[in-house]
């Protein structure tokens, strides 16, 4: 079976500046940190996002530390490696890299990883 290469598209999107300081933030400690979910699906659909969701390969506990001493944090999500940073008025929800589990309803997975 032949191989194909990916198709990439450039696309132009808004990116907040509370998003490209957070962005900073975490490249200077050595830690990735892409835009994800709803943000992404708007873009490819020709939409503004409303909201943005991160991921980053930083530990839960190091987000918060990153960042608690210059923002609010919300530890909404400790189970799932969720943490909210409101900068601004405008609140993030940063999610650390995982691999989920098997779910009975494909939503929610019983355990995280």
């Amino acid at each position: 079976m032949e191989t194909k290469e990916p198709i990439r598209i450039k696309m132009n999107i808004f990116i907040p500046n509370q998003i490209l300081i957070l962005n900073s933030i975490f490249k200077e400690k050595g830690f990735e940190n892409y835009i994800v979910g709803g943000a992404v699906r708007d873009a490819i659909t020709g939409k503004n996002p409303k909201d943005y969701d991160l991921a980053t390969n930083a530990i839960r506990y190091a987000v918060i530390s990153l960042l608690k001493y210059k923002y609010k944090v919300l530890e909404v999500g400790k189970a799932f490696g969720v943490v909210n940073v409101i900068i601004d008025g405008h609140e993030f929800e940063i999610a650390t890299f995982r691999a989920d589990s098997d779910s009975s309803d494909g939503r929610r997975p019983d355990s995280v990883v």
